[in-house]
């Protein structure tokens, strides 16, 4: 995972770190399984986790329909192009969903309910600010 994280999500755009892995609801994608498995090409993992999202959505989902490369990643083809979350903070030019106004919105709420970690993140990178926090994100999953 070490070696994904460096090689595959952080690119240098001028002197400035991009943040592919920093999703505007709070979510680290360093931390997550298909972002993992996908950066790191492990099928088995990919297979795995087609199951179990195909029985929690109760539609088939293909290990190919898992592609991943941060939430802030190109979307194109990938797993989270066809999140609410992500599109509205988009739509509404938003880094991350603490900076607006109708924040916590219904979505992120229930988001916040399977993943009380992000509302946490958010709070820490209003504070600390995105690379800040994505450094300390990076430097916790080394360990």
């Amino acid at each position: 995972m070490d070696s994904a994280l460096k090689t595959l999500c952080l690119k240098k755009r001028s002197d400035t770190i991009y943040r592919a892995l920093q999703g505007s609801c709070g979510r680290f994608c360093g931390e997550c399984d298909i972002y993992i498995a996908y950066s790191t090409s492990d099928d088995k993992a990919l297979s795995r986790l087609a199951g179990k999202h195909s029985k929690e959505t109760g539609r088939e989902i293909s290990p190919g329909k898992l592609k991943c490369v941060g939430c802030k990643g190109q979307s194109s083809g990938c797993w989270c192009s066809g999140c609410e979350i992500r599109a509205c903070a988009e739509d509404m030019g938003l880094e991350f969903c603490y900076q607006c106004q109708k924040y916590p919105c219904d979505p992120l709420s229930k988001l916040f309910e399977k993943y009380p970690e992000a509302q946490g993140n958010l709070k820490t990178i209003s504070k600390i600010g995105p690379d800040a926090w994505v450094a300390s994100m990076l430097a916790r999953a080394k360990h």
